[in-house]
């Protein structure tokens, strides 16, 4: 194709729709011939070269030949050298082309260096440039962020830590949580806050907790840079514990992977465990502890054999305890904190594990308030939800020996012998003998005998008084 009209011969009017590198529709007006004398190193070629079919397009900037056509039509042999392409047919070289830097890369940016096509080859040894600087304001990207296999060799030498907050302020006010994750381990904690600013608060905490129980320094600290993480008492804080302290790059979550991916994790464990339980986003603080307290006792593929509770503590986590979060439980009641009613127990919700107390944690749906209680029977079938309503329509529980002591021979009640007048009463020398219950035999039996006897008349109703229906009249002796 050529955009120079006077170097045609023997034209004819042909128009073809043309689609141009940008991606614009250009069309023909005319095909032809074109003859060449081509130069060979200098000198000029005996013969001359007709190329046929050639277009006239006018659009063009530059003349254009197809490698391809020529040698898939014609059996021409193209072979580029550094600064020069040949054309061979039958082992004759036929015509040169000179080419520049840009256009030998123009070549090797088709599908020739992936050998995709033949009939032309490339027979220049130069290596192409590694660095394309078209491809690299086109193309540049992120790429993938592989994980570096490294783990710290003991615990606290490298904590990570991520901010996540609630589009839901918790049942306690709170907004947001921070969590710390201890590289070694990957033991988790989570403190709870209503501003962003109790971060460094926390910090201060898990540093006690941490390093108290291990009797070890904390020597690196991996954040995202957020603003909770940048303020300068947080800064001053790290340099005067002689703390390292590392950031993610801007917009690069996946170089605090650790941390952000844990989040991600308790977040999505939360979400279901509160649609398990029929509970609003209020308790997600609940949630979040009760599920972190949970995960601790579970294996993780960076070390599937040992649980972050047993590299933390050095134990194995006992997982009796653990019960069904947001399931009904029915939670006994102190002595003296009974009611008129005197009721032993009171219908709650099981919210989770509180620290520090051995014993789990209720919510009352009647009260809204929290409990702890040490004893109490799980109906782990049943998630009633937080409402009032539904607890009252809860199905009664079944027995469990496994969920509180076995029963007790029931201790003998004592009937005072005099009418019970004194404020004192002193305890009768006479127990009440425990009640005789009859087997379900026996009372069929029973009942079978009083209907086969004839019941006994009626008595008529006192004078005066007129009966709200009329009595049937005694059946005959």
């Amino acid at each position: 194709m050529t955009h120079c009209v006077h170097l045609l011969q023997n034209t004819r009017p042909h128009r073809a729709p043309i689609r141009v590198a940008n991606g614009l529709v250009v069309y023909s007006e005319l095909v032809g011939e074109i003859v060449l004398r081509p130069l060979i190193h200098g000198h000029a070629r005996s013969q001359s070269v007709i190329l046929s079919n050639v277009l006239y397009v006018p659009a063009l900037s530059h003349n254009l030949i197809s490698t391809t056509y020529l040698s898939v039509h014609h059996d021409y042999t193209v072979l580029m050298k550094e600064n020069y392409i040949l054309f061979k047919r039958n082992g004759e070289v036929y015509f040169v082309a000179d080419i520049s830097e840009q256009s030998q890369a123009l070549v090797r940016e088709t599908v020739m260096d992936k050998e995709l096509v033949t009939g032309v080859r490339l027979a220049s040894a130069r290596k192409p440039d590694p660095i394309c600087e078209p491809c690299l304001f086109g193309k540049l990207n992120a790429g993938l962020f592989p994980s570096t296999g490294h783990r710290s060799g003991a615990p606290l030498d490298l904590i990570h830590s991520d901010l996540k907050s609630y589009s839901v302020p918790t049942r306690e006010g709170w907004k947001h949580r921070v969590t710390f994750v201890d590289d070694h381990t990957g033991f988790k904690v989570a403190y709870h806050m209503k501003n962003k600013s109790e971060t460094f608060a926390a910090l201060k905490m898990f540093q006690a907790y941490a390093e108290t129980h291990w009797g070890l320094k904390i020597k690196a600290f991996q954040d995202d840079k957020g603003g909770e993480y940048m303020s300068n008492e947080f800064r001053s804080h790290l340099d005067k514990c002689g703390i390292v302290h590392r950031h993610s790059v801007r917009a690069r979550p996946q170089q605090n992977g650790t941390a952000e991916r844990s989040n991600c994790t308790v977040d999505e464990h939360s979400t279901a465990m509160l649609h398990e339980a029929n509970l609003p986003p209020a308790f997600r603080a609940l949630a979040v502890s009760a599920y972190i307290h949970v995960c601790n006792m579970h294996p993780t593929a960076r070390d599937p054999t040992r649980t972050p509770h047993e590299l933390w503590f050095k134990a194995k986590p006992d997982v009796s305890h653990l019960r069904v979060w947001g399931c009904l439980a029915y939670v006994h009641v102190q002595r003296d904190k009974r009611g008129p009613s005197g009721h032993h127990v009171q219908k709650c919700i099981f919210v989770g594990y509180p620290a520090g107390y051995k014993g789990w944690l209720f919510f009352n749906p009647e009260t809204r308030k929290l409990v702890i209680a040490e004893r109490a029977v799980f109906d782990e079938r049943y998630f009633p939800g937080s409402t009032p309503q539904a607890m009252r329509s809860c199905p009664a529980a079944p027995p469990s020996s496994m969920l509180v002591d076995p029963p007790r021979a029931p201790a003998p009640v004592y009937v005072p012998d005099d009418d019970g007048d004194n404020e004192q009463q002193q305890p009768p020398a006479r127990p009440l003998p425990a009640p005789r219950v009859p087997s379900p035999a026996a009372s069929s039996d029973d009942e079978i005998d009083f209907l086969r006897r004839a019941p006994p008349p009626l008595s008529p109703p006192p004078a005066g008084d007129a009966p709200l229906h009329p009595l049937p009249s005694p059946p005959p002796p």
